[in-house]
Formats: structure tokens, C-alpha cells, sequence
């Protein structure tokens, strides 16, 4: 796991620091709070703070299946560049080397954009679409 994340993690059910299980080197294999002991899993080296994906299962079909379609880089277009800097006002020198939380990441098509502006991003999704983000 990279070295700054670690340090903003927390249990989201006590606020507490978690703890960080490694596995493979650079990734993780699980987090835990020492004080309510709930553990958290990191299949594919994503951790997966949320038990259940009734409601989200659907989301993250669509952007594991249309994992790209959204996504500049691989589209050739600028749409999600053009709707980032309209809707944000942000440039790259704004967000350079800033730590940008990207909430409802889907399969990352504004946490690409932030990347290639030289963000650091942390995408968070409820559902597995962030399989697909991970890998864009």
C-alpha cells in the first residue's frame, strides 16, 4: 500500500486508526481496528468497507462492463476532461501534488482526469466498479 494512505485511514465504525495487514508487496491484504475489531478485506489490493452490494450490484456491472467507455485515455475524446475543468474550475497546476478523494468513482473517468493532472486520488465506490477503476 502506498505510504501516505495508511495515515488517513479509519475504522468507519469507531473513527479509530486501522491497522494494516500486508500481502503482496506494495498492496494489502486486509485493515483492522484494534479498539472494535472489525476487520475489513482487500480483494485485489481494494479495500471493502461496505458488506454488501444488493443495491450497487448493478452499478458496478455497468462499469466493469463498459469499463472504458467513459474514459478519455482510452476513448480518444475529451468529454470528461472538458466536464472536469467546467464543473471544477480545477487545472493541473491547481491540483499537482494535492490529494483529491474522488466519491462514486464508477470506473474512474474524473479520477483519470485528476491523475493526469498530477493529483493524487483516492477513488471510493460502493460497488465493484472500483475494479474497473483500479485497473484504468
Amino acid at each position: 500500500m502506498l505510504d501516505w494512505i495508511h495515515k488517513i485511514l479509519v475504522c468507519p465504525t469507531c473513527d479509530e486508526p486501522l491497522g494494516i495487514t500486508d500481502g503482496q508487496p506494495g498492496g494489502v491484504d486486509s485493515v483492522s481496528c484494534a479498539i472494535c475489531s472489525r476487520t475489513y478485506d482487500a480483494p485485489n489490493g481494494i479495500l471493502r468497507f461496505v458488506p454488501s452490494e444488493d443495491y450497487w450490484q448493478n452499478f458496478g456491472y455497468q462499469w466493469t462492463h463498459f469499463a472504458r467507455t467513459q474514459i478519455d485515455t482510452f476513448s480518444g475524446s475529451t468529454e470528461s476532461l472538458d466536464r472536469f475543468k467546467s464543473e471544477t474550475g480545477w487545472t493541473p497546476e491547481k491540483l499537482r501534488d494535492k490529494l483529491v478523494l474522488d466519491v462514486g468513482s464508477g470506473a474512474g473517468r474524473f479520477a483519470d482526469v485528476a491523475l493526469r493532472f498530477g493529483a493524487r486520488v483516492v477513488a471510493v465506490d460502493a460497488s465493484t466498479s472500483v475494479d474497473a477503476c483500479k485497473k484504468n
